[in-house]
């Protein structure tokens, strides 16, 4: 049973959060190939502060961003309770199940934990991480999205500026290419090994970017 952990008020929504995760658990496992996950538990908070607080200390470099409103870093799922992502500008219009199909976002990121020995990306491949966490995990959250163009960046802008350039719409259909033209056991070699990553990753964003050249 997983835990958790809730202040009252946000009772309903953690039960619909549970029913989420566990109606496709098994399927972003059988993905990742595994019969088990690491240990995890979620905690909603409901104090905006302490999230923020809490969460900066995981960010090293990087900056808090308002749109962060859900973490996985110390191996337990974190997210802000609803009434309060509501709150945020660039979340105000945001639906209960958009924002509840982000648990499965978040569970893609502890199989990727799982997999590659329980440490996070190597060599800035965090991209990577989330190119399978949006196409696996919460891929009705980016769909609406339009197509980015990719001529307009590099493997490097999502290593090195991915915050910045607001990498999500770039990696998540680069995601659904690599579904398409990839098989499974592919996509998690890639998870589990970061040398083999940086030697293709180059070649990867060549074709994605070729691939809706022809067909956007």
């Amino acid at each position: 049973m997983i835990q958790i952990d809730y202040d009252q008020n946000d009772e309903n929504f953690a039960e619909k959060l549970l029913a989420e995760l566990q109606n496709n658990t098994l399927k972003i496992m059988q993905f990742f190939d595994i019969k088990k996950v690491n240990n995890f538990k979620i905690k909603i908070w409901s104090d905006k502060q302490n999230y923020i607080n809490y969460l900066q200390t995981y960010l090293g470099n990087r900056s808090y961003q308002e749109w962060m409103i859900a973490h996985t870093y110390d191996g337990n799922i974190n997210m802000l309770a609803f009434d309060l992502v509501q709150k945020i500008e660039c979340h105000k219009d945001i639906t209960t199940q958009e924002f509840i199909e982000n648990i499965c976002h978040e569970f893609v990121h502890i199989c990727q934990k799982t997999v590659s020995g329980n440490s996070g990306p190597k060599n800035n491949n965090g991209w990577y991480w989330e190119l399978l966490a949006t196409v696996l995990g919460n891929p009705n959250n980016f769909d609406g999205w339009k197509i980015p163009d990719f001529s307009k960046y590099s493997i490097d802008d999502l290593k090195n500026r991915f915050d910045e350039i607001n990498g999500y719409p770039i990696v998540f259909y680069m995601g659904k290419y690599l579904l398409k033209t990839k098989s499974p056991e592919q996509l998690v070699q890639w998870v589990k090994y970061d040398n083999q990553l940086d030697a293709d990753a180059s070649t990867l964003y060549k074709e994605t970017q070729k691939y809706y050249q022809k067909n956007n």
